[in-house]
């Protein structure tokens, strides 16, 4: 899982008097699986029974789609009560002075063209945390998915990474490059921020020939 943060600046004059705004774009780059949770479980099922449960969830899951949700709804509160404020009293500086306007998260993660990727994209459509223009929708793979068993006081999961296999040092590279200014790439990151195990599997030459 991996974030990126940019900023681009949208006054780049400071002789007036007037402070630099600084557009905080963050790249959320990473898994989103479709979880289908279970409510509470007594004991884990076994070969050749029925293990019954009360409910069944289908939710939008995964390490890095959570983060990014997540710090979507952050920037959505904020963005809102700047509104409710007339934008008094809410505006964030850097060490330098410059307000800093944070967009939207930009995920970048490979999601299915099945029904359990469409539930996905619902789900984030429905939301509207995190801009969705760089996620690629793979007709090659099923959804991503992890089942979800809830115990008493933990979970066992059995996932299924079909979708997330595809996401490429490739993909990841030119979709940031799109999102940030191409020529300044490099120089345009202002956080480069890793979390856990960034897992790439073995190339497909057929499929990525990266």
């Amino acid at each position: 899982m991996t974030s990126i943060t940019s900023t681009t600046v949208n006054n780049n004059n400071n002789n007036d008097g007037t402070k630099k705004k600084l557009q905080m774009i963050t790249c959320f780059c990473g898994d989103a699986f479709v979880d289908i949770q279970t409510s509470k479980m007594n004991n884990l099922p076994r070969w050749g029974y029925d293990t019954t449960v009360d409910s069944v969830q289908i939710l939008a899951g995964g390490s890095l789609c959570n983060a990014a949700r997540r710090y979507g709804a952050l920037v959505h509160s904020y963005s809102e009560r700047k509104k409710n404020n007339n934008n008094k009293n809410h505006s964030t500086h850097d060490t330098n002075n410059n307000i800093l306007e944070f967009q939207l998260p930009v995920l970048q993660c490979v999601i299915g063209n099945d029904t359990l990727g469409g539930i996905h994209r619902n789900i984030l459509s429905n939301e509207n945390y995190v801009n969705t223009n760089h996620v690629i929708i793979d007709d090659s793979s099923s959804q991503a998915t992890c089942i979800v068993m809830t115990g008493e006081s933990d979970r066992a999961f059995v996932s299924c990474n079909s979708t997330n296999d595809q996401l490429t040092p490739k993909y990841i590279y030119q979709t940031a490059c799109q999102t940030f200014d191409h020529s300044n790439y490099f120089n345009s990151i202002y956080h480069l921020h890793i979390v856990s195990k960034f897992y790439f599997p073995k190339p497909d030459k057929k499929r990525n020939p990266l």
